[in-house]
């Protein structure tokens, strides 16, 4: 499914998305198996799994979107890629995700009572100025349950992380951004190998505490070098 440049706003309530891939014929070549492109777009009470190629399950680029009540399983790689976006994800289960739950670039996005269960990489990823309310996040598993990236702000309230490697993470990428920022209130660990990973310039308040350990080497630490899966 691909939507570009549509003015009207797309509407799904009760669709089971299952066994799509990314269109790669006839000189397309897109990431996702869904693709909305400066067209706005609602999801409630779907069902998106086993899709079978592409980099994400479902790509919003520059637009508007909703996903409520909605459940991502088994997915390849990244279950929710959104682009410089303004959206809202509430109630959603991402369980079994081949690689991020949420990975955003450029967008302000409210995140609300979001289970995830085992992602391949990161739970929730945010890049490139990108600004996201958290509330109400239980993560299970995964290499990263939040990485913030590039002048970039996570402020979440309430996340409970189990049995994941590293739990928050911020830093510089690209040198034409800035550092991360991560700013967690009522946050829970169980079970978490390493409790933060935080460059230097980059910050972390956790509980009321700013995070003072710092390391110069973060970068050389992540895509799978000691956090994270390998980009490759």
């Amino acid at each position: 499914i691909v939507v570009f440049n549509s003015n009207r706003t797309s509407e799904f309530f009760y669709v089971n998305f299952d066994d799509l891939s990314n269109i790669s014929d006839f000189g397309w070549n897109l990431t996702g198996a869904i693709t909305f492109y400066q067209s706005p777009v609602n999801f409630n009470n779907c069902n998106f799994k086993n899709n079978l190629r592409g980099d994400d399950y479902l790509n919003i680029v520059r637009t508007n979107f909703n996903l409520i009540n909605t459940t991502f399983e088994n997915t390849k790689s990244d279950a929710l890629d959104a682009d410089f976006c303004t959206g809202t994800v509430e109630n959603v289960k991402f369980l079994k995700v081949g690689n991020d739950a949420i990975d955003v670039s450029g967008t302000k996005l409210y995140v609300n009572n979001v289970e995830i269960v085992n992602p391949g990489d990161k739970g929730i990823s945010g890049g490139e100025k990108s600004y996201l309310i958290c509330k109400n996040i239980k993560i299970n598993g995964g290499e990263i349950a939040f990485a913030s990236k590039d002048a970039s702000t996570i402020d979440i309230n309430g996340a409970n992380i189990d049995l994941s490697k590293l739990a928050y993470c911020s830093f510089q990428k690209k040198p034409e951004y800035g550092p991360g920022i991560i700013i967690v209130r009522n946050g829970t660990l169980k079970n978490v190998k390493t409790e933060y990973l935080i460059e230097v310039g980059s910050s972390l308040t956790l509980n009321g505490t700013e995070i003072e350990n710092k390391s110069n080497k973060v970068k050389e630490m992540l895509y799978g070098k000691k956090y994270g899966k390998s980009s490759k």
